[in-house]
């Protein structure tokens, strides 16, 4: 699961994003990308526009969401 960051942290709390970000960080539930760094880049592609959105990568969404309530895949995400 791809968290878009920072929409998700100040959808969460507008006032205080930064600091949600920093702790959710801090809880390593997020894939690092091989570089070390923790903000992954994917491309939403439809029929008419192509755009980039850079998230924290969840390998086990259910760590975060254990009732297992989250949307099915994005069939226009890619790498």
């Amino acid at each position: 699961m791809l968290l878009v960051s920072p929409a998700i942290f100040k959808d969460f709390d507008r006032e205080n994003w930064e600091l949600v970000q920093k702790r959710f960080t801090k809880l390593r539930l997020h894939q690092r990308r091989p570089d070390g760094t923790n903000i992954h880049t994917y491309t939403v592609t439809s029929t008419h526009k192509k755009s980039r959105i850079r998230g924290y990568l969840l390998p086990d969404p259910k760590a975060v969401f254990p009732e297992g309530n989250f949307p099915e895949p994005n069939p226009y995400l890619t790498k």
